[in-house]
Formats: structure tokens, sequence, C-alpha cells
């Protein structure tokens, strides 16, 4: 495989990786398998003739499941890594063979996998993940609740234990934090809050003053760390 093309390739495999992720925070493990079957095609139909870069693509795929379940717990309950990645041979495996194993042996997995037996710790730390990574969005309770299946009463409860908060304070932290960065890199306040859905100003820096413990406008002459709404 020439540079550019091997270059090009692992580019549209990280591609895949990235929207198999949003695929898999937006939807629950009993639909995995129909996402994990797509990514598949997608990563067959670019005909990567390295087998270790498959290997190592479909390994992170596993592991990355695996974190959002929240591994295997000690009674063998939940996701681990298929036997096939583990195995020296796979490397001489034909292509169609690896994907076919994967696939086999990831559906085998997620069978098990029942909404009942997701690890809560994990779940409240997904929920925080997927709220960092997309603070621009509108994020509530309801939609939230979505993402693990749960209740919003259910979900509320095991993330204020697990993370010590409710989910709307930590939403409300997040934006400010976020705001927070904006600000110190030179955005506008006005800037900020168009790019995080706030359309009631009076109201925002009420919020954040509550959490930063400062107005937005003294964000920039005050150290970062009594500023982040993190404390």
């Amino acid at each position: 495989m020439a540079p550019h093309s091997k270059l090009a390739t692992i580019l549209d495999m990280v591609s895949l990786k990235a929207d198999l992720r949003t695929k898999l925070y937006e939807t629950l493990p009993h639909a995995w398998s129909q996402e994990v079957v797509r990514f598949l095609g997608a990563l067959e139909a670019l005909q990567v003739s390295e087998s270790n870069l498959v290997i190592a693509t479909l390994a992170d795929v596993a592991d990355y499941m695996s974190r959002l379940i929240g591994g295997v717990d000690p009674k063998g309950r939940g996701l681990a890594a298929p036997p096939m990645l583990r195995d020296p041979a796979s490397l001489e495996l034909p292509d169609h063979e690896l994907y076919r194993r994967f696939r086999r042996e990831m559906h085998t997995s997620l069978k098990r996998v029942e909404r009942r037996r997701l690890v809560r710790g994990s779940q409240a730390r997904r929920i925080a993940n997927l709220v960092d990574d997309r603070i621009d969005e509108r994020w509530t309770l309801a939609r939230l609740a979505t993402v693990t299946g749960w209740s919003r009463s259910h979900l509320d409860r095991v993330f204020r234990r697990e993370m010590g908060m409710t989910v709307r304070e930590y939403v409300a932290r997040a934006k400010i934090r976020r705001t927070s960065d904006l600000i110190e890199g030179g955005e506008k306040i006005e800037g900020a809050l168009l790019t995080l859905g706030y359309r009631n100003k009076t109201s925002f820096y009420q919020l954040f003053r509550r959490y930063a413990g400062v107005g937005p406008g003294e964000i920039g002459r005050r150290p970062r760390a009594t500023t982040v709404a993190d404390r």
C-alpha cells in the first residue's frame, strides 16, 4: 500500500470509529449489534490490506464498548474482548473470515448484556462524557434517560449517587466550564452564550455566578482555578 493511500485509509478508519462511537452513545446495548454490523460493512468496503490495522481497530472498538458497559463483573457478566483478537493466528485469516468471526463473537457477547445489568457507575460516567463531548447541544434529563434505557428518576438517582450531583446540575456546570474556556480564549460573552444555546442573558449571569463564584466579565482577571465551575 502506497504511503498516501495508507494514510488516507487510516483516516477513513478513524472516521468510521468516531461515527460508531457517536451511534453507541445514542443507542442502548441491545441495538449495538446492528451498529457493529454497519461499521464492519463500511470497514470491509475500505479493503484494508494489512490485518494488523484491522485487528487494532476492532480491538479498539471492543474495548470502547466494554468501557461503556463497565467491563466484566466478578460473575462474568458484561462485555469481554472477543478471544480472536488475542489470538496471533488471526493475523493470517482472510479478511472476510476476520470480519465474520468478530461479528459473530461480538453478537454473542452483546446478547449477554441486559439492560438491568448495566454497571451503574459506568453509565453515569457515560452520560457525563456525552454531555462534556457535546456540550453545545441541549441536554435534558428525559433525553439522557433514553441513552441509558432507564427512567428519568432512576437515572437522576444513580447519577447523583455516582457523580455527587444531579444531571441538571452537571449539565449546568459543564456549560459554565465551557463558557469560561471560551471567554478566556478571547470569545465575547454574547458569542459564548449563543454557542452554548443560552438565550436569556440575565438568567445565565445568575447561573454563572452561582457555580463559578464570579461574573463572566471577571473571568479574564482571575486565575482559572478560581473561576471554573467544578468546585
